[in-house]
């Protein structure tokens, strides 16, 4: 088991404004809850378990610990360790004309226990519920000066879960927003290697044996849960690295450690942006770094699919934690510059598409060449883009309005050049090799 703390400190390196709102911020933490999560790779790791035995030993200690909500699923290890432990009755919801049970969050305000037991932070409340996600009912717990300890898999981390799906092929639909994580005061990393969890798997210890099968076909493979396992691993070292680097740099009086790198992801209405915004996040919170998405609004008008589809990037920014800046400006290369200049940008982050040879020569090399040479104290960083279609590969390729005469001379020129070296070239390769040259510009 590792453990994380977050604690907040200053150093030397911070204006007397960054001070005096951190010193106001910490003010207004102090009055609300503190967050502990039990973090695992996977079901079965024993992170239900480890929050159990905890709350036992603060009962020794005369805390006051409620269970707010836990499934033991018929678990027997589970189910005795929640004997002694005084449970909160649980709200009965009708939906569909079925009853289901639900946390009562207003029961726990009131009851006001030191502790509060919240297993599953990723569940999804049944319709009806005063909030959608079980992460936004600790939140307000929180807010009400209530300890919480929950327990989360790291396929729900939203940062991660692109990579995740391409580890297990599998789309995670619970997902929890990364400032959730950063509000956690300790993190306690729950590790089982890949053969004891499949082990524990074959002895019923997690799932049924009907349900046990279902899972070895598909999420319990052993490359899947190695991958999963060096994930969770790397995300808690990652963290760790961060305090330490803050700690270190309080206690010396220095800013050695500091970072002064600020990203910044340029962002659109492509499917593919996910991607691209959360290798942004990850990448500055290796480095401790500050990070901005950037939305350049160029006059082009955009159908209600694109538009649905920006609505969801600027929320997975927001989700993610960081600023989403929209400016206006037709030359989208401009409209970067002058944010990364405003806000001391050291590395933009642009996604590389997956379009024909045209688009990519005319306008995405174009954008990068022009950053690149206008931006010489910023790094340029291309990500490559997933397997989505973009809305804008399905029609043809055209210019738009605002595009600079320098494309159109460039497409002129490109079927002039072919034109002319055509006219040469029909006396000796004949008209069809003509034509198919002819056909070849056009798909281009």
């Amino acid at each position: 088991m590792k453990t994380m703390d977050n604690t907040k400190n200053f150093d030397d390196g911070s204006s007397p404004q960054e001070i005096l709102e951190a010193i106001k911020l910490e003010e207004a933490q102090r009055s609300k809850g503190r967050l502990k999560i039990f973090l695992g790779m996977a079901a079965g790791v024993g992170k239900t378990y480890a929050m159990l035995e905890e709350a036992r030993r603060l009962k020794k200690e005369q805390i006051n610990v409620l269970i707010g909500t836990i499934e033991s699923h018929g678990r027997t290890d589970i189910e005795l360790l929640m004997e002694n432990l005084p449970q909160i009755p649980k709200k009965i919801l009708l939906y569909k004309e079925n009853e289901f049970k639900e946390m009562d969050i207003d029961a726990i305000i009131n009851l006001h226990p030191s502790v509060v037991l919240v297993d599953e932070l990723a569940h999804s409340n049944i319709p009806g519920s005063r909030y959608e996600k079980r992460w936004q009912d600790v939140l307000e717990i929180l807010d009400h000066g209530i300890n919480v300890y929950t327990t989360l898999n790291v396929q729900h981390i939203d940062s991660l879960s692109d990579t995740i799906t391409g580890i297990t092929g599998i789309n995670v639909r619970e997902i929890i927003p990364d400032m959730i994580i950063e509000k956690a005061h300790s993190i306690l990393l729950i590790d089982l290697t890949p053969d004891e969890l499949l082990q524990r798997l074959k002895e019923g210890k997690i799932y049924t044996a009907c349900e046990s099968e279902i899972a070895i076909q598909h999420f319990f493979q052993k490359n899947k849960l190695t991958a999963l396992r060096e994930i969770v691993l790397r995300y808690a070292a990652d963290k760790i690295d961060v305090e330490l680097s803050r700690m270190i740099s309080t206690k010396d009086g220095k800013n050695e450690w500091r970072t002064k790198e600020k990203f910044l992801v340029a962002i659109s209405h492509n499917r593919n942006t996910h991607k691209l915004i959360r290798t942004t996040r990850r990448l500055a919170n290796r480095l401790n770094a500050l990070w901005l998405a950037v939305y350049v609004k160029t006059g082009t008008s955009q159908n209600s699919e694109e538009m649905l589809q920006l609505e969801k990037n600027f929320k997975l920014v927001q989700n993610l934690g960081a600023e989403v800046v929209t400016i206006h400006d037709p030359d989208i290369a401009k409209g970067i510059k002058r944010v990364a200049f405003q806000r001391g940008i050291t590395q933009i982050f642009l996604g590389r598409g997956r379009k024909g040879f045209c688009h990519f020569f005319f306008q995405g090399q174009a954008l990068i060449n022009r950053l690149s040479t206008e931006c010489r104290n910023v790094d340029i960083h291309v990500i490559r883009e997933d397997k989505y279609r973009d809305f804008d590969e399905k029609k043809s390729f055209s210019f738009p309005m605002h595009s600079k005469i320098l494309d159109y001379l460039s497409i002129s020129l490109l079927v002039s050049l072919i034109g002319v070296s055509s006219f040469v070239a029909v006396s000796f390769l004949g008209y069809r090799i003509v034509e198919f040259l002819f056909l070849l510009a056009s798909a281009l």
